[in-house]
C-alpha cells in the first residue's frame, strides 16, 4: 500500500536451516517448521556439502534448497541463507531440532511488539540423550541488555532465535573460520548483544536435541578452548577502544567465568576437565591464586572421587540391612484379643 509504515505491517519472516549430512532428524524438523500456527514467508535450506540424503529429503518439502560448492561450517552455512533471504527477520532452526507449533508466532510477535529489540528468542527443552528445562536467565518479555549474562555462557540457542536481518548486517555475519566451528552461534550471538536489545519469551517452545552425533558432543574440549580464546580477543579489543571501568569489569567476569568452570570440574569429579579448565589459566586475567588454589584441590580429586564412592556404598548397605527390619515389622502379628 503506498504510503504504508513499515513499522505497522507484520513482519516478513524467512527461516534458515543449515545441514551437514543430516538425513536422519531433518525431515522431523522441516515438518515442525512447515506446521507453524504462524507461516514462515521463506524456508531455506542450506546444504553444507553433505554426503548423505539431506538435499534430496529437503526437497520433499516446499522450500529453497541451496547447495553449498565447498563447506562452510554452519555459521558459513546460515550466512549464505540469511543472505539469500529477502524478509525482515531471519528465524534460525538447525537440522537436528524441532519447533513447537506456536514458536514463530511467539518470538516474531516479541519483534512486533518491542521495535526496540533487535533478537528474540525462546529456551529450549533438551530431549534425546538429556531431558531436562533451559534454565531462565532473563525476565520474559522485557527487553534487556544481556551482555553480560550472553559472555559467562551462552544463553541463546540458534534454534529458538529470531534477528531482524538488519540487526545481522549490522553486528555482522556469523565467524566462518574453522576454529570456531561449534561456538560460532554464542560468538555472534555475543555481537549482537553488545549492540542490541534482546528479549525472551515467557513459555518454551523449542526441542533442542541431543544425540551422540550432535557437533558439540563430539568436539567440546575444542571449543571450550575457542571460546577461551575469543573472551580473550574482547580483552584485549577492550583494552584498547574501551573505558577502564569497562576493562576492569570485563577482567572480573573472565575470572568469575573460569573459576566457575573448574568448580563445576570439581562438583562432578571431573580430572578431564580440571585439567582443561587449568590449562587455559595463560589467557584469563589475574589467574594466579584461583589457579593455586584450584592446582591443590585438583590433586585431592581421587580422594574425593573415593570418599563419593565409599559413601554411596555405605547408603546401598544401611538400606540393605534395614530391609529385613522393615519386612518383619509389618508382618508382626497384632495381638490377640482377650
Amino acid at each position: 500500500m503506498v504510503g504504508e509504515d513499515p513499522r505497522q505491517r507484520p513482519l516478513r519472516v524467512a527461516v534458515v536451516v543449515p545441514v551437514f549430512n543430516g538425513e536422519r532428524f531433518l525431515a522431523e524438523t522441516l515438518e515442525s517448521i512447515c506446521a507453524q500456527s504462524r507461516r514462515a514467508d521463506e524456508i531455506i535450506v542450506v546444504n553444507d556439502c553433505s554426503t548423505d540424503r539431506s538435499s534430496e529429503i529437503a526437497r520433499i518439502f516446499d522450500v529453497t534448497v541451496i547447495d553449498l560448492e565447498r563447506s562452510t561450517g554452519p555459521g558459513g552455512a546460515r550466512n549464505r541463507g540469511i543472505q539469500a533471504a529477502t524478509a525482515d527477520v531471519i528465524a534460525l532452526c538447525d537440522a537436528d531440532d524441532l519447533w513447537l507449533e506456536d514458536h514463530l508466532a511467539s518470538v516474531v510477535g516479541l519483534l512486533e511488539r518491542f521495535p526496540e529489540a533487535g533478537m528474540a528468542f525462546s529456551r529450549v527443552r533438551l530431549f534425546g540423550a538429556m531431558d531436562h528445562e533451559q534454565e531462565r536467565v532473563l525476565p520474559a518479555n522485557v527487553p534487556s541488555t544481556v551482555f553480560w549474562e550472553q559472555y559467562h555462557e551462552n544463553i541463546v540457542i540458534p534454534s529458538g532465535a529470531v534477528i531482524r536481518k538488519a540487526v545481522w548486517m549490522e553486528a555482522g555475519s556469523f565467524d566462518e573460520s574453522p576454529r570456531l566451528v561449534g561456538c560460532e552461534d554464542w560468538e555472534f550471538t555475543l555481537r549482537v548483544a553488545a549492540k542490541a536489545l534482546l528479549v525472551c519469551a515467557e513459555h518454551v517452545s523449542v526441542g533442542y536435541r541431543k544425540h551422540p552425533a550432535q557437533l558439540t558432543s563430539a568436539s567440546k574440549p575444542r571449543i571450550m578452548r575457542a571460546e577461551y580464546d575469543v573472551r580473550a580477543r574482547l580483552l584485549a579489543d577492550a583494552r584498547a577502544h574501551e573505558s577502564p571501568e569497562f576493562v576492569a569489569r570485563m577482567e572480573r567476569a573472565f575470572l568469575a567465568t573460569w573459576e566457575w568452570r573448574l568448580r563445576d570440574s570439581w562438583s562432578k569429579r571431573s580430572w578431564f576437565w580440571m585439567r582443561l579448565f587449568l590449562a587455559l589459566h595463560r589467557v584469563v586475567p589475574g589467574a594466579g591464586p584461583t589457579r593455586r588454589k584450584w592446582s591443590t584441590r585438583s590433586a585431592l580429586l581421587p580422594v574425593a572421587w573415593c570418599a563419593d564412592r565409599l559413601r554411596a556404598t555405605l547408603r546401598i548397605k544401611a538400606h540393605h540391612d534395614s530391609a529385613p527390619r522393615r519386612r518383619s515389622q509389618r508382618r508382626a502379628p497384632s495381638a490377640p484379643c482377650t
